[in-house]
Formats: C-alpha cells, structure tokens, sequence
C-alpha cells in the first residue's frame, strides 16, 4: 500500500527531528571546568591563543582517548551575584575520559590562561546527574544553536549537604525528565545538571558550590513548558515551584527562583558559546 504523501512528510520530519534531539538523556558523563578572570585588553588575545594554541592540543588528546568534547562559554552579564563574589569571564568546558589523566596532561603545558591578565579562578571535576543531561553538545547541536541564536545560562549553586540527595534525587527523578520533555516537544534546546565531585584548586575569596546548570533557551521561549512537562510526569503537582516545596526546597513568594534557605545561587551568567573554539 502506497504511503500518504502527508504520512510521510510527517514520518520523514519526526525521524529527522530525532536525529537531533537527545531523548533520553546523553548518558553519565565526566567533566572538567576550568573558570577564569580575562582582562578586558586581554580578551582578543587570549581568544586567539585558545584557537592557535589550546584548541589543537585538545584535539590530540582527543585522539589520545583523553577527552571528548570541549565547549567554551564567555559571559554577556552577571544576572545575579552573592555581594564579595570575584569576577569572572571564560569557562573552558571539557568532557574527558579521566579527569585526572587530563590534568596532568594539561600542567605539563604552559596554556593560554597562563598570560598576564588572566586570572585562574577555579578548576573542578563533575558529573552528570542520572537523567538530567541534555548537553546537545553536537556539531549538529552546534549547527542549529549558532541558526536559532540559542541564549544560555549558567548557573552556579550551593546547596546544602544535607539536602544535596534529595536534591539530586528530585532532579533525576522529576526535573530531568520534565527537562528532557520540553527539550523534544522542541520549546527549550538544553538542560545539563552536573555536580561537583572535586574542587582541584579554588582561588583564595572564591565561593563554594556543589552544583552547576547549563541551560539553553530559544529567543522567545515558551514560558510554563516545563511547569506542564511537570505535570506530565508527576500529577498533582502544579508547578516548579511547587515542586520543590513540597520536595524541602521552598521558595520565597518575593524572590526569584532559586533562592531559598536550603539553596543559594552564587552567580547566575548570560553566556554565549565561542562555537569556533568547540570540539566534538
């Protein structure tokens, strides 16, 4: 029987939509983050020596089975600080095989954040949370984040440990998944929770945290999908918000989300993505 020429422009598009879009999730992953302060006269400079420099290294341990995919974000503004929080700039995203492994091959090295002007804030290794890793960390992804102007966001959070478990259960089990459900109704791009496992070196005045999000929004976005998505996979509830009050983590009617007793936001970052510095 003949298909419906409808029937399969419409199996056609939802086969080449799930080329794209990473459902479920992309799977554990370890990463190391390498967050720096670059001077404003420095900034043309040190970009050009990631690309001269840094950018081939990394492709050779590519191939050496050390690391697999490296993003660098640059901050647009600060949306939201804690007061004393030092300035930063640059973040090196690197997804490796063994973090330790790919330390070491990085200290042998003198690297482009070595330069006067720039400052090393901080170097720390994480991990994915189970079901909340939606990176689209693809040369495809890179493709259409780069067509559709993809706004990203990170952001940096505390929360307390006695709470983290919960806190990561809630996202693997709830938040993630919700996430990953807005991301393939095609309303967000990406959503990654990662958690820190070790702090390598923390520059004296720097804040702690045990968390990091990186999120991805389209220009314009849907507001309330993944309250919906919420709704989806846990009836009942309404929203996020109250979500997380009923999970322990209430918040504050009078302030932005992500600001409760249990949970502090150090620094929340507009970034854009140096797409030509990105490896895949």
């Amino acid at each position: 029987m003949k298909t419906p020429p409808a029937l399969a422009l419409a199996c056609f598009q939802i086969a080449a939509y799930s080329q794209t879009v990473p459902y479920p999730d992309e799977g554990p992953a370890v990463f190391v983050w390498r967050i720096l302060s670059v001077g404003e006269a420095q900034r043309d400079t040190f970009v050009a020596c990631l690309a001269k420099n840094d950018l081939p290294f990394w492709r050779d341990l590519k191939k050496k089975g050390l690391l697999a995919k490296v993003s660098v974000f640059e901050t647009t503004a600060v949306d939201g600080s804690k007061p004393g929080v030092p300035a930063w700039n640059f973040v090196v995203s690197t997804e490796v095989a063994a973090a330790d492994s790919f330390l070491q091959a990085v200290e042998k090295r003198k690297a482009c954040d070595s330069a006067p002007g720039i400052e090393l804030r901080r170097i720390e290794t994480l991990k994915t949370t189970p079901n909340a890793h939606y990176a689209r960390a693809t040369v495809e992804g890179d493709r259409i984040a780069r067509e559709k102007k993809v706004e990203f966001r990170i952001e940096y959070i505390a929360v307390d440990p006695a709470k983290l478990d919960r806190w990561n259960e809630l996202y693997s089990t709830t938040v993630g998944p919700a996430a990953g459900s807005v991301i393939q109704s095609g309303s967000s791009f990406s959503a990654d929770a990662l958690l820190t496992v070790k702090v390598n070196y923390s520059q004296p005045g720097m804040p702690d945290w045990n968390c990091i999000h990186v999120l991805g929004r389209f220009p314009r976005a849907q507001r309330g999908a993944l309250d919906a998505a919420i709704r989806q996979i846990s009836p009942g509830i309404g929203s996020f918000r109250e979500l997380m009050a009923q999970s322990g983590f209430p918040l504050p009617q009078d302030q932005p989300v992500g600001f409760h007793s249990f949970v502090t936001n150090r620094r929340n970052d507009s970034v854009r993505q140096l797409f030509d510095l990105a490896l895949r």
